[in-house]
């Protein structure tokens, strides 16, 4: 490790946050060193390839508020939004999901009173402000408005196709909202994966001079009278520095925060099962057929997007869009969920 000049400043944590935050702070002129404790940066954002798939190990969709930061740090990227095209299982049986919020409402199973009064809700909770909602869960929220239980099932499962998140009472309302916003106005999913990202903001990092460190655990942090005084390397050795970024987990910042006296606030962990499908071929000839004729479809089975081995595969996604490229051998599908 390059210890020739002190850094400014040391960022604990290779992840996208990490990075990003690194290649803002150097590119207001201090001297940076990122130190990523795994093999390589990334974090969960990073992709595994297997057979030819693309397999993200974490997030699937780009938000807004994120792909400004991208924009502002000129990391490219390429990808599409998802449609809602595919089933609801509602009462044992399946629904063709029509297009759109209101004609998802207006449709069986949520034809009837439930559904517009379940569409004036999300919109209402759409433009919640932060001081109208910061204190309520989503289920405190719905008990406010006095929902009835079929319209307020249905605004739970908009939500939670929104967010990924089945926790009304732990979802903070005024973050539904937010998701439901930024859902409606421009997600995407990304082509070749998250690893995209990860490589193009490692790249910037490089180029605006951040010393990216590898195999590099912080363990704790050391402090003197003026504060902060070096980073403790599980190899025991001492980075000195006097400012410091953590862009790590909450366990992880308590564990390196200890020595050093501080401790974080407590939080509620959130976690996630990931399950990723690849098929050797469609079930449904029709659907092979009509992606072959058009490079368009709906995929019957997973509703994901297709991907071919020995082609530029796509990232899976959970969402119910098949979008490709009219590239052979046959189409295999991939599919990803989280709950």
């Amino acid at each position: 490790m390059n210890r020739d000049r002190q850094p400014d400043l040391v960022v604990i944590g290779g992840g996208i946050a990490g990075l990003a935050s690194a290649t803002f702070a150097a590119r207001e002129g201090l001297q940076v060193m990122l130190l990523e404790g795994a093999a390589e940066v990334g974090g969960l954002a990073r992709t595994t390839e297997r057979d030819g798939f693309r397999l993200n190990l974490g997030p699937r969709a780009l938000y807004p508020a994120a792909a400004h930061i991208l924009a502002e740090l000129g990391v490219p990227y390429t990808g599409s939004r998802p449609t809602l095209a595919g089933y609801v299982l509602a009462g044992g049986r399946l629904h063709p999901m029509p297009k759109g919020v209101k004609g998802l409402l207006d449709a069986p199973p949520s034809a009837g009173r439930h559904g517009p009064t379940a569409a004036r809700a999300l919109a209402e909770l759409a433009q919640t402000r932060s001081s109208d909602a910061s204190h309520l869960s989503l289920a405190e929220w719905a008990a406010k408005l006095d929902l009835e239980e079929g319209t307020r099932q249905r605004v739970f499962a908009l939500v939670r196709l929104a967010s990924y998140i089945d926790a009304p009472d732990l979802l903070s309302a005024e973050a539904a909202g937010v998701h439901l916003a930024e859902t409606a106005a421009d997600v995407r999913y990304l082509d070749g994966g998250w690893q995209t990202i990860v490589d193009g903001l490692a790249q910037v990092a490089r180029a605006a001079g951040v010393q990216i460190q590898r195999r590099a655990r912080v363990v704790g942090l050391r402090r003197d009278s003026s504060g902060v005084a070096a980073v403790a390397l599980a190899d025991g050795t001492n980075l000195s520095t006097r400012s410091v970024v953590l862009a790590v987990d909450p366990p992880v910042a308590r564990a390196i925060l200890a020595p050093a006296g501080a401790a974080v606030p407590p939080t509620t962990p959130v976690r996630a099962a990931v399950f990723d499908l690849a098929l050797s071929r469609l079930p449904h000839a029709e659907a092979d057929s009509s992606c072959r004729s058009i490079g368009r479809c709906t995929c019957p089975c997973t509703r994901s997007p297709l991907a071919w081995p020995q082609a530029p595969a796509r990232s899976s996604t959970s969402h119910a869009t098949c979008i490709q490229e009219k590239i052979r051998p046959p189409p295999m599908c991939v599919r990803s969920s989280s709950r």
